[in-house]
């Protein structure tokens, strides 16, 4: 049995073509009809996480990367860490996933993490996560837009559109930072923590995105005292054809049911489709018990592709 070994993929990048080419493969099996992030993006992500994020890697020593690879991605403080266990379909049912994940495990410990959170989309998947002795927990529904979104705009009354991109302007980041917060109100599995949002935690993201290479569009709505309501940010890269992503989508508590929601994002994707008419794809990812946003993206055109479900590992 080989046994899995720590990389610094930021000091041996020779080995990032191989894993993601493995990723990848992966990916295809399980959700073929939803596309997959570049290499590019990929890399941006393994090399420039914001300062609060550690990112930790493992492959199987003494044999091809392609046989099997783990990360752990972990907020600074956070009970739980994520976990992506990849193993070549040709050599799988040889306990190297198994024995991956063992070894995360040891160290998301050190870390004095409680669970680890991973997730699949196809049987092997499932049966990986059973045997292991994790628990499901919430799926995610993938969805895909052809641009330009579906309908027209309808304005709320009350409230007005502000977009920026990159960098959130001086006198709104505290107010966007508070309202980055709601996304906390949505459905989500337990132990998948996101990122308490202040100042300093949106100019960390914004400056690690900006590392990547990738770009921040932002479209907020804004009340009559001029805070910050509700909020959608998409991210894209330069390069030409590019898939869009959107990141978050989130009305703060006392301005739901309004119509924020769909006037943001329809907004959002507008300005998307005039600045790039180059990009013909967007991606998002809900929780499939969140009906509000599901509606949303179903009056915005996008159509689901894919299924994710998570699976709990109480360390």
């Amino acid at each position: 049995m080989e046994t899995p070994s720590p990389v610094d993929l930021a000091a041996d990048r020779d080995l990032l073509p191989e894993i993601y080419r493995l990723r990848a493969e992966c990916h295809r099996l399980d959700a073929p009809e939803e596309p997959f992030a570049t290499e590019q993006v990929w890399r941006g992500v393994v090399l420039h996480p914001p300062a609060l994020v550690t990112r930790l890697h493992w492959v199987v020593e003494g044999g091809a990367v392609e046989g099997g690879y783990a990360g752990l991605s972990w907020i600074r403080g956070a009970a739980g860490a994520s976990v992506e266990v990849c193993v070549a379909p040709s050599r799988r049912r040889r306990g190297l996933g198994r024995a991956l994940l063992e070894t995360v495990a040891v160290y998301a410990r050190t870390l004095g993490c409680a669970r680890l959170v991973g997730r699949h989309a196809g049987p092997s998947g499932a049966a990986f996560a059973a045997a292991v002795g994790a628990t499901p927990g919430n799926s995610q529904i993938v969805s895909v837009l052809t641009l330009p979104p579906e309908g027209d705009a309808r304005p709320v009354p009350g409230y007005r559109l502000c977009s920026w991109i990159t960098r959130a302007p001086d006198d709104l980041v505290e107010s966007y930072a508070r309202a980055r917060n709601a996304i906390s109100d949505a459905p989500h599995t337990e132990g998948a923590d996101e990122p308490r949002w202040t100042v300093e935690t949106v100019r960390d993201f914004e400056e690690a995105l900006v590392l990547r290479g990738r770009r921040q569009r932002v479209t907020v709505a804004l009340d009559g005292a001029g805070e910050v309501a509700g909020y959608t940010e998409l991210r894209v890269s330069p390069d030409t054809g590019a898939v869009a992503g959107v990141d978050d989508t989130a009305v703060v508590a006392a301005h739901r049911g309004r119509g924020l929601a769909t006037w943001i994002k329809r907004e959002s994707l507008r300005l998307l489709a005039a600045d790039r008419p180059d990009v013909a794809l967007v991606t998002t990812a809900n929780d499939a018990s969140n009906a509000a946003i599901l509606a949303v993206n179903r009056a915005l055109g996008f159509r689901p592709v894919s299924t994710w479900t998570d699976a709990v590992l109480r360390l």
